[in-house]
């Protein structure tokens, strides 16, 4: 964990004017250091007397374990689960359509009226019954 924010701390510095950069990165590093080391504990213990090999073999194999048994058991609820929300999602299409079976839209009719006098609203117009004309060859 030093180290990965180690490195954020040099990255930081890198935006400095070079003539102050190196004092306070130092500087930044020590206080970011000394800070986790006071501030962390490790199951109880001072980051002093905790040793870097904290975790022995028999607890990463019980570690593994516990994770494998998530993963079996995150898996066989990805399996479940998906069949019984599909059950209430087709209960609910079929709800919703027996609701728009049920829905009948009201419409009002209007009344049309039609006046047979094409010259009523249009007094230029004159109405003349239709014959068809007489066309005279002279051949």
């Amino acid at each position: 964990m030093l180290e990965l924010c180690g490195r954020l701390v040099q990255k930081l510095g890198d935006v400095l004017p070079e003539e102050i950069q190196e004092p306070v990165l130092r500087d930044a590093q020590w206080t970011f250091e000394s800070a986790v080391q006071e501030n962390v504990s490790i199951n109880g213990q001072t980051w002093q007397e905790a040793s870097d090999n904290y975790f022995m073999d028999s607890d990463i194999k019980v570690l593994e374990d516990q994770f494998d048994e998530i993963i079996v058991d995150i898996a066989t609820k990805c399996k479940q689960y998906p069949r019984k929300i599909l059950e209430h999602v087709i209960k609910i299409i079929k709800a919703k359509q027996e609701i728009l079976k049920q829905y009948h839209p009201v419409v009002h009719s209007l009344d049309l009226k039609y006046d047979l006098d094409p010259t009523k609203d249009c007094p230029q117009r004159i109405w003349y019954p239709l014959r068809p004309k007489r066309i005279s060859l002279h051949i």
